[in-house]
């Protein structure tokens, strides 16, 4: 007979120190399989994978800690879009920083005779 599977895979039965499986899909990105379909082992980090052009706006991953997801990420996750600053004009340049949710703002800095 032909079958499919681990044949060194076990059952077990979750401890009270596991984290739900993660259920909750962040913003343009997803959970791996193995932590969104069963309880989520303690100590277990989960990569939260954003989608094509999409990039982790906070936390990059919900790591199960005695029973629940440091920094709520499993709740808080999402991903935001990744983009360039913008071209710099002629006299003048972009300076772009990233907050600590993720988001990037840019602001223009022009010469002391000139404004944006």
């Amino acid at each position: 007979p032909n079958w499919l599977g681990d044949p060194s895979q076990t059952c077990k039965l979750p401890t009270e120190y596991d984290c739900p499986p993660l259920i909750t899909k962040p913003d343009n990105g997803r959970w791996p399989i193995q932590c969104s379909g069963n309880p989520v082992a303690n100590g277990t980090t989960c990569p939260l994978m954003c989608n094509p052009g999409f990039t982790p706006a906070k936390y990059t991953a919900a790591t199960c800690m005695n029973s629940f997801y440091m920094h709520d990420a499993d709740k808080i996750a999402a991903c935001v879009q990744t983009c360039s600053p913008p071209a710099n004009p002629p006299e003048g340049a972009w300076a772009c920083k990233q907050d600590t949710a993720g988001v990037k703002r840019c602001t223009l800095s022009c010469p002391q005779d000139q404004f944006p």
